[in-house]
């Protein structure tokens, strides 16, 4: 969705950018949310003290997304469901640090000294192995307080006109991007003035994006791992080795920390320590396999998998990862339910 307030602002508290919506939740401190969908009803956790509005049902031939009816509309809805505390801001642009990093240890010291930087966030390169395992792009910022003149975002210039033949996403194409991407910033630490579209949303500057996969489509896993004492953190080590070694690695692989702060929502995914979320190819009971071994070292090591991006997650792996389930289904309407629920409650 696209902003045609011409006071832009940005929450602040979650660093979250609230006006252009659809944001990645780079602060890591976000709850669940409610989305406008056309194939999927609008639902919001009542028991969540933040409400995340995913508005997927807007026109690509609209500059803004939706009509001014509609975005009228919405911002009723918002002020009805919401106070919200709200910071100007003058520019586009964001001030960004990017730094490379090889290994899990360099990932977790950058980590830890960017807490007073709003954004951070990182992609990883889950395809290498050897001395280049878990190498990576970390990436950190703030709003610029430079004033510039703050214009409507234009559309994307590139796109996918077609589903891509399968064969072309295979562990030596991603091996090729994830190398040329590493590459492509020759210094170890590279500072500048970036538009907060390619920080907050970079792969919106390429249209259907997702043809790259093929027909066949994508799944997404995202999970999160608790913190193990000591520097070496096992559990999402062997997280990443299995996917290396599955050859189906994503070259869409995002890696960051989520803080300390207890979500007051029933069942929300956010807990302290290391998150990854990625996209893997489609490719039948092998990527479905994978999936499920992930499931099992999330399990095993205490971690949890996130509902709202699952297709694969079973009854015994929601019902550890969220043992809170019956006390939540107290509040959900016995008429309404869905493939999900009844999947990973088996009470369909």
């Amino acid at each position: 969705m696209k902003n045609s307030n011409p006071d832009n602002y940005s929450k602040n508290g979650s660093r979250y950018d609230l006006v252009y919506g659809n944001a990645l939740y780079i602060n890591r401190y976000n709850q669940l949310f409610l989305a406008d969908h056309g194939s999927y009803p609008a639902l919001a956790d009542v028991t969540g003290g933040f409400v995340y509005a995913r508005l997927q049902t807007g026109s690509d031939d609209i500059e803004t997304a939706y009509g001014p009816n509609a975005l009228d509309a919405w911002t009723g809805r918002l002020i009805t469901w919401a106070e919200v505390q709200l910071r100007p801001i003058v520019s586009r642009k964001i001030k960004q640090d990017s730094i490379k990093f090889n290994g899990l240890n360099e990932f977790f010291a950058l980590s830890r000294e960017s807490q007073h930087m709003e954004y951070t966030v990182a992609w990883i390169d889950c395809v290498a192995t050897g001395k280049n395992f878990a190498r990576g792009i970390f990436m950190r910022g703030d709003h610029s307080d430079q004033p510039e003149e703050l214009k409507p975002s234009g559309k994307p210039k590139l796109t996918v006109p077609v589903d891509l033949p399968a064969f072309l996403m295979n562990k030596a194409t991603i091996g090729a991007f994830n190398t040329a991407y590493y590459g492509k910033q020759f210094a170890k630490h590279k500072t500048g003035l970036i538009d907060y579209e390619p920080f907050f949303y970079p792969l919106d500057s390429v249209h259907h994006w997702n043809r790259a996969y093929g027909k066949q489509g994508l799944l997404q896993f995202q999970n999160v791992m608790p913190w193990e004492p000591g520097e070496y953190q096992e559990g999402f080590t062997q997280l990443l080795k299995a996917i290396t070694a599955s050859g189906l690695g994503s070259f869409l692989a995002v890696i960051k920390i989520f803080g300390d702060v207890k979500s007051p929502g029933m069942m929300s995914f956010p807990a302290p320590g290391p998150m990854i979320a990625l996209d893997f190819p489609v490719r039948g009971e092998r990527s479905f396999d994978l999936t499920d071994k992930l499931g099992d070292i999330t399990a095993e090591y205490g971690g949890k998998m996130y509902p709202a991006k699952d297709a694969r997650m079973t009854a015994r792996h929601f019902q550890q990862f969220y043992p809170q389930w019956q006390e939540f289904a107290r509040y959900i309407d016995p008429a309404f339910s869905s493939a999900f629920w009844q999947r990973v409650t088996a009470l369909g």
